[in-house]
């Protein structure tokens, strides 16, 4: 690897070496000062730059390296950034990698047996921490690209049902029914319509220009000012004409009277429900998970390239399920005596008396 600093650090298979041209020249082959740094030797996928550290795979891909330059030492030292972790490397190598800045700066690497890890990696906080993701299917090659807001990531797998090239989706959204948390996954194009218009009578009538809506549609909305009692609702709708529909309840089919509600001041969306979502016939016969406006449903096998819901929705995302957790490193406390000598609780049976657990924009959930 080559990484370019102060000087051109090269990365050979037993070392690491800084190069630069000799005092006031230019580099060229007869001007050339090379300088040994370290003895620490890279291997397999390019240097990872993150800030003044190049993040690398030591010789044989089982441990990862940061090369940075120490004023004390007045050259480039490196160090091990997976000593707490070994055990994700200790009988497989890194064969790709690259690094995802925002938002939660994250080195993402390929194992030679196709498993996805990553390492956050916060220097000025001293965060270094180790995940991997278990999907159905192999992953083979990883990349990064800046993306609008934040760094996409991508990558080549292979599933059961072909190869694809896949995009990382962006975990932070500030809307809930917008969250995908599937693998090989599939989202609805949502028409959004914008509301202009709302009356207080009975049935209530939406004004929204060139709504394209028929009798029979389900329409759901949000952001309305003023009569906010529509919000987060579904409605059967009635057409009136290409500007204007009329509301009635989803079960009842009777008319909505908004004569008590709040008078419309402005704005608004209406979106378009189904029962109905096909297109995605790359997932014939997997079970999926399932996320209709912001709530899970039961799992499906696909079928068709299709899956019916139980409920009218906007917004859904279907994929393959993963599950999410942790387990935190060995819980080790001192204990003091009196006489000493201390001790610890390594080997010892610890009762957890409690733990707490905090979210992001939760949904509900269960324990």
């Amino acid at each position: 690897g080559l990484v370019a600093f102060q000087t051109l650090l090269a990365l050979t298979a037993s070392s690491s070496w800084a190069t630069q041209p000799v005092s006031g020249a230019a580099l060229t082959p007869s001007t050339i000062d090379i300088s040994i740094q370290d003895y620490n030797g890279s291997d397999g996928p390019d240097p990872v730059v993150i800030g003044n550290e190049a993040i690398f795979t030591q010789f044989q891909g089982k441990v990862i390296r940061k090369l940075v330059y120490e004023f004390s030492y007045q050259s480039f030292t490196s160090a091990e950034l997976n000593v707490f972790a070994r055990h994700l490397l200790e009988n497989w190598s890194v064969i790709e990698m690259c690094y995802q800045q925002n938002p939660d700066n994250i080195i993402w690497m390929v194992r030679s047996d196709g498993q996805l890890i990553g390492m956050t990696y916060l220097k000025e906080q001293d965060v270094v921490a180790w995940h991997h993701h278990d999907t159905n299917g192999v992953f083979n090659s990883i990349a990064s690209a800046p993306g609008i807001g934040y760094t996409e990531v991508m990558a080549v797998v292979t599933r059961p049902n072909g190869g694809f090239i896949e995009v990382l989706e962006n975990r932070i959204t500030s809307d809930v029914r917008k969250s995908f948390f599937v693998d090989n996954g599939w989202s609805n194009n949502v028409t959004v319509l914008s509301v202009t218009g709302a009356t207080q009578a009975n049935p209530c009538v939406i004004k929204a220009v060139a709504h394209g809506l028929s009798t029979g549609n389900i329409v759901e909305f949000d952001s309305i000012v003023g009569m906010d009692d529509l919000n987060g609702n579904q409605y059967l709708c009635t057409r009136i004409d290409a500007d204007h529909i009329s509301l009635q309840d989803v079960y009842a089919n009777t008319n909505i009277n908004s004569s008590s509600f709040g008078a419309y001041v402005s704005g608004g969306n209406c979106v378009q429900c189904s029962y109905t979502f096909s297109g995605f016939p790359y997932l014939n016969g997997q079970m999926v998970s399932i996320l209709g406006d912001g709530f899970s449903f039961p799992q499906q096998v696909v079928s068709g390239g299709q899956n019916t819901l139980s409920r009218a929705c906007g917004y859904v995302q279907i994929g393959m399920q993963y599950i999410s957790d942790i387990e935190t490193l060995p819980v080790e406390l001192s204990m003091w005596f009196n006489p000493p000598p201390p001790m610890t609780t390594q080997g010892r049976r610890v009762k957890i008396g409690g733990c707490t657990f905090g979210f992001v924009n939760s949904r509900g959930g269960w324990i």
